[in-house]
């Protein structure tokens, strides 16, 4: 996958890594295999990574994650108690020891005009992170740690969208705010971070974690316009060859929360080709491997399956257009 990725793509600056890069983030053998599958790629070109549910397995405090990766200390800071409350010393106390084990999972980092995000979606694999030892007692109104995680972050994400200087912005987590595989639903996420992402006009948004791809927008931002939208892309894909099933495309997670899939498959691994120029994004989901024979999609390893242009004038109108669409004219001035 890495091998074909970079030639289809020679002058890539970089990955974006959604997680779950190895199974068992405790084993030195697996991320052996990791970075000689990389082929010399993450020594030479860029590694923006989001730590997945697996990357805490047998790893709890991620220490190969932050041993192998020199990530920026930019993350989510907390906000000191404001009264003597017990809920309210309790959630500074939550809080600031968040950010310290947050450090390096959630950070950002601008590249040629592009402030790449990543955020840290392991709620349940990283609980026993969130209680710091000499925790305040709350008696009322005590806050829920899985839900101070998430908003620790989202008040970061807020800012630093709000400040960014650059043309594009660019989120990268593990678990999806849309979920796209059977049985899945990561509601928290979505309740924490959506309303973030839609408010601040991001432009793309890459999860992993289903197993399966999908790729689509919000309700919201369908314009009178077949095959052109506004605002944010999300986008859910899978390299690897651990596949799940797709919810079905009529009643899914995606349906029921007010967003459109666009492009879906399952039982098929992607790599993304994600071109930046001034006034555009190109995405491409290119179709890597077919390891078994139950794939949704008739186009063949090699083969585009998903491709969409993202154009932004300088005034800041935007457009997301289908593959041989024609950008309205708003967006070229």
């Amino acid at each position: 996958m890495v091998d074909q990725a970079y030639k289809r793509f020679p002058q890539a600056i970089g990955s974006v890594n959604a997680g779950d890069l190895v199974d068992s983030g405790g084993n030195d053998g697996l991320w052996d295999e990791w970075f000689g599958a990389m082929n010399g790629h993450s020594q030479t070109t860029n590694v923006i990574a989001a730590p997945g549910n697996h990357e805490y397995n047998a790893d709890l405090f991620l220490k190969t994650w932050k041993s192998t990766f020199a990530y920026p200390a930019n993350g989510p800071t907390a906000v000191p108690a404001n009264n003597h409350s017990g809920a309210e010393r309790q959630r500074a106390a939550y809080e600031a020891h968040m950010a310290k084990s947050i450090t390096e999972t959630a950070y950002y980092t601008d590249y040629q005009n592009v402030r790449f995000i990543t955020l840290n979606a392991s709620t349940h694999d990283a609980r026993e992170l969130m209680t710091p030892p000499n925790l305040p007692s709350c008696s009322a109104d005590c806050r829920d740690p899985q839900k101070l995680w998430l908003d620790l972050q989202a008040r970061w994400l807020d800012r630093i969208l709000a400040d960014n200087p650059n043309k594009w912005s660019v989120a990268t987590f593990h678990q999806p705010v849309f979920s796209a595989a059977v049985g899945r639903d990561e509601k928290p996420i979505r309740d924490a971070w959506l309303p973030v992402f839609q408010r601040h006009d991001i432009d793309l948004v890459l999860m992993g974690h289903d197993h399966v791809y999908a790729r689509g927008y919000v309700n919201a931002d369908a314009t009178k316009t077949p095959g052109v939208t506004t605002g944010p892309v999300y986008a859910v894909a899978m390299a690897g060859p651990k596949y799940y099933e797709l919810s079905p495309a009529d009643d899914n997670v995606w349906t029921r929360n007010g967003a459109t899939q666009v492009a879906r498959a399952a039982h098929t691994s992607t790599f993304q080709g994600i071109t930046v120029s001034k006034d555009t994004i190109r995405y491409e989901a290119v179709i890597g491997g077919k390891w078994d024979d139950r794939s949704t999609t008739d186009k063949q390893v090699g083969e585009t399956l998903d491709a969409f242009t993202i154009t932004k004038s300088d005034a800041g109108v935007k457009y997301v257009t289908e593959e041989g669409v024609a950008v309205p004219p708003a967006a070229r001035r």
